[in-house]
């Protein structure tokens, strides 16, 4: 394949092939038990590269047992250097397959008013059923912003794939004893649990700035 290319999603070597989906162009290099997903860098909007991204990502989602995905896709060169950025950052990669094997994320968004105070009790009783079925190995990521007569609680739980529909049931059941409006979302890759710098290859233009962050 000619590059430049777009890395989507880090899986599983094996499990490599019933990744690729339908993506047209789309195809795998892979590194030992690793492999990556990539695909051509295409001349189109912004918007159509991000959903064709997360077509891929998704598809990986639904036909591997662990991936980590690559915000938005990581440019390469070439297959060559795609294969260079799998051996230079083996060891983290494989280590983050494995930590995230049978796991999404799912995602919380509970608005609060800024009378809200009576159900706070239960709020905390229902986040706490909620968290139980989160990772333990994972802490979940939880934040509050204050908006014009509100607080707005978004958070994020790394759960296993046997424990979507408990989820999805706690939701309900925050959403029937506070009376508040609840958003439920995911499943979806691992985005938020994917926080790691990828060191770049030895092929890596002059001058070019470091793949910090690359994952999250």
């Amino acid at each position: 394949m000619i590059g430049p290319l777009l890395l989507h999603v880090a899986v599983p070597a094996d499990e490599a092939p019933g990744a690729l989906g339908r993506a047209i162009g789309a195809r795998c290099v892979a590194h030992g038990r690793l492999a990556a997903i990539l695909g051509p860098v295409r001349q189109e909007s912004t918007t159509r590269a991000a959903l064709r991204h997360a077509r891929i990502v998704a598809h990986a989602l639904d036909a591997c047992t662990s991936v980590v995905p690559f915000r938005a896709g990581i440019e390469v060169a070439s297959e060559q250097e795609a294969l260079e950025l799998l051996a230079g950052n083996r060891e983290e990669l494989s280590t983050r397959l494995r930590d995230l094997a049978g796991h999404v994320e799912m995602g919380l968004k509970v608005r609060i008013p800024g009378l809200g105070r009576p159900i706070e009790g239960s709020l905390a009783s229902a986040l706490v059923r909620i968290r139980a079925l989160a990772s333990r190995t994972v802490q979940p990521q939880e934040r509050r912003k204050s908006l014009p007569g509100a607080t707005v609680l978004e958070a994020c739980y790394l759960v296993p794939r046997s424990r979507i529909e408990p989820f999805w049931s706690e939701v309900a059941a925050l959403r029937a004893e506070t009376g508040l409006r609840v958003l439920g979302t995911g499943p979806w890759a691992p985005y938020s649990f994917c926080d790691l710098s990828l060191r770049a290859t030895s092929r890596a233009p002059s001058g070019a700035p470091p793949l910090e962050r690359s994952l999250s």
